[in-house]
């Protein structure tokens, strides 16, 4: 090991303080929290987001590839579930992560289907999650969340609707929407 690798080591073990307890999750956020390094909260979340991101979007363009039932079909039904992640996205980013602004679009799927430019830019823009539901009342979504308590389970359970609805005039809505658990 060489003497800037081995001093760099020293630096870092010096600065180390002992994590706590594995069984009490309180504690250990608050020591993640504590050491400042909500940076690399923000990463993995990037991560999961970007994985999103990649998916909707590879989904994105196999719809131009479908016949036009099929594609009206599964444009309506994915571009709605775009819409409704970057909806939840945006409600976890200024709820949890205090992120606001401009740093928000990093986080979204580039896709609008149902959400208007002039509304995605003033949800991009609230400073707190609070405020997200009156603006979303203004919208197609307003009776999907109502205060985000379950958001998952809503959105879920709105995209499965979705597909329910156009697997009566498409082969393709119909498969993935067995996939997707709607027809068990």
């Amino acid at each position: 090991m060489s003497s800037r690798t081995a001093a760099v080591r020293t630096k870092l073990l010096s600065k180390r303080t002992t994590p706590p307890q594995a069984d009490d999750v309180d504690n250990i956020l608050r020591y993640i929290f504590n050491r400042n390094e909500k940076a690399v909260i923000q990463t993995v979340v990037k991560g999961f987001e970007l994985a999103d991101i990649t998916h909707y979007l590879t989904l994105w363009r196999c719809i131009k590839g479908l016949t036009k039932v099929d594609s009206l079909a599964m444009t309506s039904v994915i571009g709605t579930e775009i819409d409704l992640q970057n909806i939840v996205w945006m409600y976890r980013l200024k709820r949890f992560y205090n992120i606001s602004g401009d740093a928000t679009y990093g986080f979204l799927t580039p896709v609008q289907y149902r959400l208007t430019t002039e509304t995605l830019g003033a949800l991009v823009a609230i400073k707190n999650a609070d405020a997200i539901s009156p603006l979303l009342n203004k919208t197609i979504y307003r009776n999907v969340f109502g205060d985000f308590s379950h958001a998952e389970k809503n959105l879920r359970n709105a995209v499965a609707a979705k597909y329910k609805k156009e697997s009566h005039r498409s082969h393709i809505a119909l498969i993935c929407g067995y996939l997707y658990g709607v027809h068990q």
